[in-house]
């Protein structure tokens, strides 16, 4: 709720700094596969469609993965038993300052109804039919913050949904390039320790 409250009093601040993407996407499959895992079911990345040429960007990183990972949450916690959760990022085009990403993750859950998808991104909205507020956890913002963010760093965010087939979401981002990278640290050489 504070997050909502400061998204729509214009109160949150991005951060300018430089980070690595591949990286970023790395510490939030991690913890997004964990999730998975715990509800047992299958996460993978599809490095077939996965295409990112600039890796080095300038922007929120904090930000992106609070998206990332919001995405990523609703796919297990609204899966099926046994179910999947697919994700992979593209990039789209570069015009010299900016590339524009999308990041994808796709689901075989419950999906939305044709009437639940008008306000899919309306705060504490949840899928009434399966009595959402019982069944899962969560405050129905999940998708309304994102939403919201996206859109304030200039982005914007898709779907496609089958009910009780799965849905798969789209973030679409424009992402500062650094054309100033940090220089890849040296990995030091140390003698082998013994832990026993």
């Amino acid at each position: 709720v504070l997050d909502m409250n400061k998204l729509e009093s214009g109160a949150v601040i991005f951060a300018h700094n430089q980070f690595d993407l591949p990286t970023l996407l790395e510490e939030i499959n991690t913890v997004a596969e964990m999730q998975a895992t715990e509800h047992g079911l299958n996460f993978q990345v599809d490095h077939k469609k996965r295409h990112i040429e600039h890796r080095f960007l300038i922007g929120s990183p904090s930000h992106i993965k609070q998206i990332l990972m919001n995405i990523a949450g609703n796919a297990v916690k609204y899966n099926k038993e046994n179910g999947s959760v697919t994700v992979w990022g593209e990039e789209l085009l570069c015009d010299g300052t900016a590339a524009t990403f999308r990041f994808n993750c796709a689901d075989t859950g419950i999906g939305m109804s044709e009437d639940f998808q008008k306000h899919a991104f309306e705060p504490f909205t949840q899928e009434g039919k399966n009595n959402a507020r019982t069944r899962y956890d969560g405050s129905g913002l999940g998708l309304s913050i994102t939403k919201a963010l996206t859109e304030q760093m200039g982005g914007h965010i898709e779907f496609t949904t089958k009910e009780g087939v799965g849905t798969t979401f789209s973030v679409i981002l424009p992402i500062a390039v650094d054309h100033d990278p940090p220089e890849e640290s040296q990995t030091e050489e140390h003698e082998p320790i013994d832990l026993t």
